[in-house]
């Protein structure tokens, strides 16, 4: 009699598992992930934190720990496209796709705005094409980047490269039974820049104010220096290396002139907007670092100096560094990232 129990006991228990399988699969290391998968570990009493008046450091530990565990590891991620952009890769010399993808991450009462950019190289299946905004994609690739800001409302920024687009189970497959769409309009977000003529090689003296990222580094500690004036740069040099950028110039003023490359509203916070900077920032007098890569941020309302500039137009522009540091792009190169936020034009055109 208990043997029969025991089999009626399974056969119930039996569908509750196959229900279960799928979430479990999911959650197992190398599966299907959304992007907002990447703060799920982090303690619920820090997160809390990133609504405090100790906002902007509590954004900066979190990115740390997000960084150490998800930059340059490959992996698979699902999330509806909101955004889709050309996108010119200046360093492969290629053009390819940007794909938004926006999500939010709820921590008690609190929400936090997760947006993802999908970086594809290439799609030689014409995958993209038929993808909708709206649309569900799953792709693999690598992360490029994973930040965590906390300016205004907190936002994890995350960058996926992915070099051939490789949508298995999202839209874009289910779209090619369906009669053919037609490619969504790119909005208007930061135009892809023209490819800039090779530069002539500098034969006059070299200042400090000719490349205003020299001058932070210039001031790091002699070890510091020292480290990064011969090249390769080894990977466990990094940390300490932030460490003491982070010590240097971290919510510190900073002015610059430059080159602007883009400038757009920022996708999803129109109030915000952004203008990339022009490499040739550094002298080359640290060759550890092989590009760099600077973000300012103002008030929309405060851009039509910008506007009026154009692409290709030279600014000095001031405001606090928010995030200083050196990464290692999947292609192995190491690049110097630069925020500066609450920016304000010094010499309009």
């Amino acid at each position: 009699m208990k043997y029969h129990h025991r089999i009626l006991a399974l056969l119930l228990i039996a569908p509750l598992l196959l229900l279960l399988t799928p979430a479990q699969a999911a959650d197992a290391p190398g599966g299907v992930r959304a992007f907002k998968d990447m703060l799920k570990d982090i303690p619920a009493k820090e997160m809390l934190k990133l609504w405090s008046d100790k906002k902007a450091e509590v954004a900066l530990s979190i990115t740390r720990q997000i960084e150490t565990k998800e930059v340059g590891k490959v992996g698979t991620y699902r999330g509806k496209v909101t955004k889709i952009d050309p996108y010119s890769f200046r360093n492969e010399n290629l053009v390819g796709w940007r794909l938004g993808v926006e999500e939010s991450f709820k921590r008690g009462g609190d929400t936090l705005l997760v947006f993802s950019w999908v970086m594809v190289h290439t799609d030689p299946d014409g995958l993209i094409p038929k993808i909708r905004l709206g649309d569900e994609i799953t792709v693999t690739g690598t992360v490029n980047r994973a930040e965590l800001t906390a300016i205004d409302n907190p936002r994890l920024n995350v960058d996926l490269i992915v070099p051939v687009m490789n949508n298995g189970k999202g839209a874009a497959e289910k779209a090619t039974a369906e009669k053919p769409m037609a490619r969504p309009a790119a909005p208007a977000v930061m135009p892809t820049p023209t490819p800039a003529p090779a530069a002539a090689p500098v034969t006059a003296a070299v200042k400090a104010a000719d490349y205003p990222l020299d001058r932070i580094l210039d001031a790091l500690p002699e070890a510091s220096r020292a480290t990064l004036s011969t090249a390769p740069l080894a990977t466990e040099s990094i940390p300490a290396l932030n460490a003491a950028l982070s010590t240097l110039a971290l919510r510190k003023p900073f002015k610059l002139t430059f080159k602007i490359e883009a400038a757009a509203a920022l996708p999803k916070s129109p109030e915000r907007f952004q203008i990339r900077a022009a490499p040739g920032l550094l002298s080359g007098k640290y060759p550890a670092i092989q590009q760099q890569w600077v973000h300012l941020y103002m008030p929309t309302a405060s851009a039509t100096e910008i506007a009026r500039a154009g692409l290709g137009a030279t600014v000095t522009m001031s405001g606090t560094i928010t995030r200083i540091d050196i990464i290692t792009t999947p292609q192995g190169v190491r690049q110097l990232q630069l925020n500066l936020e609450d920016a304000q034009v010094l010499t309009p055109p």
